[in-house]
């Protein structure tokens, strides 16, 4: 038996607003997708676009004075970037929208990571170095560490052993005989040649995905012990080392020497003050302070912008990692 209008207008005023998934109807919806989904998404490239453009900005700012003196342009070091820039934007758009989700399984990417190790040993045989490291390698008039290129690998490499090794019927000995085998010898190479920072990086990264799979903590603490002393080890192997914790803890201990960079960062980042000179009026990338457009261009951009203008510099990257971490919680 129909039941009567008035009593489905009824059921209608007393009915909770729901849809399929038990969203409400009022949700908002960002070019057809919930916004809840769309908008860290859409924050997550607007910092990225805003990172990418204000960096060509700053290396040009910072690298104009060398790049005119030493390549005979003012834009080499601008044009490089931005190739650089380019080369970024189309792969983004290959693996989001081109390459098959097959180019990201581990047999495809145990092939990189082969790759990545025979680029490791070419640095060895024809790579080129500076002040005692051997870590680039020249191939077409494109400079460029493969140790860099390693990183996105490992991330990849590493999630997928990771979701294997925490699912029902994980192995442990699969787990440690590929991460060995794949990334102990890339990691291993890449701190002969030396490069300890970009280890550490890695390590660092790869300890805070186990811990986000689902380590036991009170592991996470016993590997921190064991790193604390490798790195103890290290320092007291290469006196080099030790010298940048000592100048890093006291740079004006030795201000005309080993703490001569450190030193001059800080009095960059001190002439800025609150708002900074401008961007293009630093004085300290005139021949003063060294590497000014790549180690040090942190301190280029506190001096013209100032300390409100480094403050937002790092808040748009807490923006970037907070929409990735929201992304990632949506995520399969």
């Amino acid at each position: 038996m129909r039941r009567p209008d008035s009593d489905r207008a009824s059921s209608r005023r007393t009915t909770p607003r729901s849809s399929r998934g038990g969203q409400s109807f009022s949700e908002r919806y960002i070019a057809g997708v919930p916004a809840r989904i769309m908008r860290p998404r859409l924050i997550f490239m607007a910092c990225l676009f805003t990172l990418v453009c204000f960096g060509l900005l700053m290396v040009y700012s910072a690298s104009s004075v060398e790049a005119l003196h030493e390549n005979g342009s003012a834009t080499f070091f601008l044009g490089r970037q931005a190739a650089f820039a380019v080369v970024g934007v189309l792969a983004l758009i290959a693996i989001v929208r081109v390459l098959p989700d097959s180019w990201f399984g581990e047999d495809v990417l145990r092939i990189f990571l082969i790759g990545m190790i025979g680029l490791l040993f070419l640095v060895f045989l024809v790579g080129s170095g500076s002040r005692g490291a051997t870590r680039w390698l020249n191939i077409a008039g494109i400079q460029f560490q493969p140790s860099e290129f390693l990183k996105p690998f490992a991330i990849a490499y590493s999630a997928i052993m990771l979701d294997r090794f925490f699912s029902p019927g994980g192995n442990i000995n699969e787990f440690l005989r590929k991460m060995g085998i794949y990334l102990g010898i890339s990691l291993f190479l890449i701190f002969i040649q030396p490069d300890f920072g970009t280890v550490l990086i890695i390590l660092l990264t790869l300890m805070c995905m186990a811990l986000f799979a689902g380590l036991d903590p009170r592991f996470i603490i016993g590997v921190i012990i064991f790193g604390i002393l490798v790195i103890v080890i290290a320092l007291v192997a290469e006196p080099y080392r030790m010298v940048r914790i000592q100048v890093a803890l006291n740079p004006w201990a030795d201000e005309y020497g080993d703490g001569y960079q450190a030193t001059l960062a800080i009095m960059a980042f001190a002439s800025g003050g609150l708002f900074g000179r401008g961007i293009g009026n630093s004085t300290m990338k005139y021949s003063y302070l060294p590497e000014a457009h790549n180690d040090y261009i942190l301190a280029i951009i506190g001096e013209e912008v100032g300390f409100v203008g480094t403050v937002l510099f790092f808040l748009v990257f807490a923006m970037l990692i907070y929409s990735a971490f929201r992304i990632a919680e949506q995520a399969t």
